[in-house]
């Protein structure tokens, strides 16, 4: 993998010479893992809609609080076609502001699953089927969320950890 399109390292700005760099590679194959996910879960060849998948990406940032990130998820939600206003609510956590009844019910079970992670239970899951998704997308949609969830706590650990060096 090239160094630079690792999106951890980019987004954090995390330098080749820097000890958190070293240390990052020292696993390779987990930031490799780490990008092949991102690189999967984003590509535009998922039937879930791009401009969704990072409307929940900017949500999951902003409930994780790694603004690097909401920075980044925003700037690509722009150009996938999310709205200035609907990127202010996703933003402001004022999910019912969104104009898209569906994308509104998928940030809602985003902020179930990374706030209350028991609570996405089968209702939940039915309440995406109610608003006409797919079971490859609510699985996709649920594979997104795991790993925004593991790539923001990555990345808020290895900011703690910039900040110890």
């Amino acid at each position: 993998m090239n160094v630079q399109q690792d999106i951890v390292n980019k987004v954090l700005n995390i330098q080749t010479d820097s000890p958190l760099f070293q240390i990052r590679q020292f696993r390779e194959k987990v930031v490799t893992g780490t990008q092949a996910s991102y690189d999967a879960l984003f590509d535009s060849a998922l039937h879930l809609p791009l401009s969704w998948r990072y409307a929940v990406a900017v949500l999951s940032s902003v409930l994780v609080g790694i603004p690097e990130f909401v920075t980044h998820y925003a700037e690509q939600a722009v150009k996938a076609g999310v709205s200035e206003a609907d990127l202010h609510a996703i933003q402001e956590v004022d999910i019912a502001k969104v104009s898209d009844v569906a994308l509104a019910q998928v940030l809602q079970f985003t902020h179930t699953l990374m706030v209350q992670p028991k609570e996405g239970d089968k209702a939940a899951l039915l309440a995406l089927k109610t608003a006409g998704m797919t079971t490859a997308d609510i699985v996709a949609l649920s594979q997104l969320i795991g790993f925004l969830s593991y790539q923001l706590r990555l990345a808020a650990g290895l900011k703690a950890m910039q900040q110890a060096l």
